[in-house]
């Protein structure tokens, strides 16, 4: 018999498979205390079965790493991870939100893996930037923990691999960074909603959450809020007006601009102030002139007018949401077609909520109530939110200021016939006398029409 003899072929790789935990192990850590590591692991696994709802692979940050980051030309396995760890936190688990994009190097190693230089503007912008000053904004826990910036980082290196998937599921991501005691799911899904909102580099699709190095719709919005003029905007808000104000009881008179502009006749108005007439002495002062001219002569009907002013520092709230829904208009009208479809279905839910919000904050803005108390002009100044357990469910301001009146015993929905004329004393020639206390607006009213009587 012959026997041949032949060998196969065999990558012989540094670091394979299981072997890639130990060499990490020894390289990072000059020795370890196994009791510890007992006591790491129990209390993780107790996390992780008292959560529900957590990605079911098991977790293993460096093994991720990579398996990920290794299929990419240029990056040293083991050499690579090691570099990435060479700085982190005092965290008992290292894990992937724990590298620390502070160091030049690492950012430079990313480049030249990435091949993509954009990749350093994305890094220093979104994640040492915008998310690590989210954290220190919000102090605390945040700060402490640096959680916005953990969550972004994590994002990141799960962006990247030469597999078909890209990015990291939320189930995926708060298996990554929980800790016991430290980060719970909470923190990260509200860091992870702050950063959507923020960051011009984060995309979601179908549930995946990734970087990407062209600018998102954040991005475009915010250049496009910068080309918002502000006449746009008062017209916007001046548009929201006729809904805003309603119509009832009293007449609205929306954003004059002179005494003439305000009927002088016995029905009961409502003068809603433009912000050019604000909450400010200088808008008391052109309510007082309303007050009491019309046109070139006095006023007559002094006691059929009420006054809404808006404080200066809400009407900056509706002037920025007006900005943005005129943004996100423009970003349909030009640039709707250079949207990813994820980003286009986003344009529209962001626009939608735009256009409700805008009529909700200029009618929240509506906030300092006055009516005069004598014909002198001396006025009585409330703020509609003392009333607002009254007010919220109305529809419109009208209806709004017409609730506070009731409540004051201003405005009476209803008379009783027996007050309406006391008993008549023939012998003393006495006149029926009308006792309209209630329904004295703001100082005895005018003469009685036929139909009032």
């Amino acid at each position: 018999m012959k026997c041949i003899v032949h060998t196969s072929p065999q990558d012989n790789k540094v670091g394979k498979g299981e072997e890639i935990y130990e060499v990490i192990r020894r390289r990072l850590f000059e020795q370890v205390d196994e009791t510890a590591v007992e006591a790491v692991i129990d209390r993780y696994v107790s996390l992780y079965r008292t959560t529900k709802g957590l990605y079911e692979d098991a977790y293993r940050p460096e093994y991720q790493l990579y398996e990920r980051w290794g299929t990419l030309q240029g990056f040293q396995r083991t050499r690579g991870v090691l570099r990435w760890w060479r700085k982190t936190t005092d965290r008992p688990l290292i894990g992937l939100g724990d590298i620390h994009f502070e160091t030049p190097d690492l950012r430079a190693m990313v480049v030249s893996v990435l091949r993509e230089a954009n990749w350093e503007s994305v890094i220093t912008s979104n994640i040492i930037g915008k998310a690590a000053q989210s954290d220190r904004g919000h102090g605390g826990e945040y700060a402490r923990q640096r959680i916005a910036e953990t969550v972004a980082t994590a994002i990141f290196m799960y962006s990247h691999s030469g597999g078909a998937h890209e990015g990291i599921p939320k189930p995926l991501l708060d298996l990554a960074l929980m800790a016991p005691e430290d980060i719970s799911r909470e923190l990260i899904s509200d860091a992870l909603e702050k950063l959507r909102s923020k960051l011009f580099y984060l995309y979601e699709d179908k549930g995946r959450f990734f970087f990407r190095a062209q600018p998102n719709l954040n991005a475009v919005e915010a250049n496009e809020k910068a080309n918002v003029s502000e006449m746009a905007i008062r017209e916007r808000l001046q548009d929201c007006m006729s809904d805003v104000a309603g119509r009832g009881d009293l007449r609205p008179i929306i954003w004059p601009m002179e005494p003439r502009d305000v009927p002088d006749d016995r029905t009961l108005k409502l003068v809603l102030y433009s912000p050019d007439h604000a909450a400010t002495p200088e808008g008391e002062q052109f309510r007082q002139l309303i007050q009491q001219q019309a046109t070139s002569s006095p006023r007559l009907y002094k006691n059929t007018l009420l006054h809404l002013h808006i404080p200066p520092e809400k009407w900056v709230q509706a002037e920025e949401q007006a900005r943005t829904e005129l943004a996100l208009k423009a970003i349909r009208t030009h640039l709707y077609d250079t949207l990813a479809p994820s980003q286009q279905v986003e344009l529209g839910d962001r626009l939608q909520k735009a256009k409700a919000k805008a009529p909700d904050l200029v009618r929240a803005s509506y906030s300092e109530f006055a009516r005069a108390t004598n014909a002198k002009g001396t006025f009585y100044t409330d703020s509609i939110q003392a009333y607002q357990a009254y007010v919220q469910k109305a529809a419109h301001l009208v209806a709004a200021v017409v609730e506070i009146l009731e409540i004051n015993d201003l405005l009476p929905n209803a008379l009783d016939p027996a007050l309406m004329i006391k008993p008549m004393d023939f012998g003393q020639r006495k006149r029926p006398s009308f006792p309209w206390h209630p329904a004295r607006l703001f100082f005895p009213p005018t003469r009685l029409t036929h139909a009032q009587r």
